[in-house]
């Protein structure tokens, strides 16, 4: 960010000059050769479990049936929430943090 008075001991209207504002051509191509160089260096690894997610494979740990009951409980209005119990879980989720 640039400071840019307007006249000698003036600071009562100072323009602030930030990126993409007519910064001067030395800053452009600095900023465009950090941007080239930062690209190659970036990667993304995903973890085995990452994986097999983005393949679609199922562990066993997601129950179709139990989704679509709970979905038919949600629709029908008959779903009842206890709200001690999720209190608890969120208690617990953020004491774990």
């Amino acid at each position: 960010m640039v400071i840019e008075l307007n006249g000698i001991n003036n600071n009562l209207n100072p323009r602030v000059r930030g990126e993409g504002q007519g910064s001067t051509k030395e800053s452009a191509k600095a900023r465009s050769s950090n941007e080239s160089a930062a690209a190659p260096s970036e990667k993304v690894q995903l973890s085995d479990k990452g994986q097999q997610l983005a393949r679609g494979e199922n562990d066993g740990s997601f129950n179709a049936e139990r989704v679509e009951a709970l979905r038919q409980q949600i629709e029908s209005g008959e779903y009842r929430i206890d709200h001690q119990k999720l209190a608890g879980r969120i208690l617990g989720f953020e004491s774990n943090l």
